[in-house]
């Protein structure tokens, strides 16, 4: 995701066309967008360059370096003011988390709150990186924000439904779905958590139902796998 262009905030208006074309091309082919971005880099490109060259990372895959060039860049001493460095910062947390470093995405998602400490985006990813370290708490206090920042979002209800079920609050994460679907009745990924926790207080039929809406509702997608998944545990 891109989130402002450091062209600008490095004052290089003449860099902003490559920069955006950089930006394409990552999503056309990374690997080339990469090599383009490494020269770019070698002749004096700055802030731009090492940004493009670390989406193109992200695009193969190599999350942890991206991670670290992203750090880098937020923790440089170039001209690029707060709110950029926030996003590099959270830019660097969503990178570990792809690479599953629960060490490092926290401490990311730490820095960049500290310069948008309000930011409902950022404290959602953090919440998301609490749960990979499997604090639980911390997850449902950040959530517990973001839920006062955008009340009508169905999403960090579900989240949070998440983080009380493998707490062992069933009734609490029924409570948080339930409101989840208020706000989005054919939500699916609410629907497959609402079935989960059915299944876990022993409700196959309530359970069942809710996967195979699932399936009807988001064919193809990475909850309806989970749900095809968890039916087919269930038979």
């Amino acid at each position: 995701m891109v989130l402002g262009s450091p062209a600008a905030a490095q004052g290089a208006p003449d860099d902003g066309q490559r920069y955006e074309t950089c930006l394409a091309q990552v999503d056309l082919d990374a690997r080339v967008a990469l090599a383009a971005a490494q020269s770019w880099t070698d002749g004096g490109g700055g802030a731009p360059a090492q940004h493009c060259a670390a989406l193109a990372l992200i695009g193969l895959q190599h999350y942890e370096k991206a991670g670290q060039i992203l750090l880098a860049l937020a923790s440089g001493e170039g001209s690029i003011d707060a709110l950029m460095r926030a996003d590099f910062y959270a830019q660097a947390g969503n990178a570990f988390l792809l690479a599953g470093s629960a060490e490092n995405a926290p401490a990311a998602f730490d820095l960049a709150l500290e310069l948008k400490p309000d930011d409902a985006a950022i404290l959602t990813d953090r919440a998301r990186a609490d749960a990979l370290r499997k604090d639980w708490k911390e997850a449902i206090a950040d959530l517990d924000r973001v839920i006062a920042l955008t009340p009508l979002a169905p999403e960090p209800y579900v989240l949070r439904a998440s983080a009380k079920r493998l707490m062992g609050d069933l009734a609490g994460a029924g409570a948080d779905l339930a409101l989840a679907l208020m706000r989005d009745p054919t939500n699916a990924g609410a629907l497959l958590e609402r079935g989960i926790v059915s299944l876990a207080e022993g409700n196959r039929d309530a359970a069942r139902a809710d996967f195979e809406q699932v399936l009807a509702i988001a064919p193809g997608s990475t909850v309806a796998r989970e749900a095809k998944a968890r039916l087919a545990a269930m038979n």
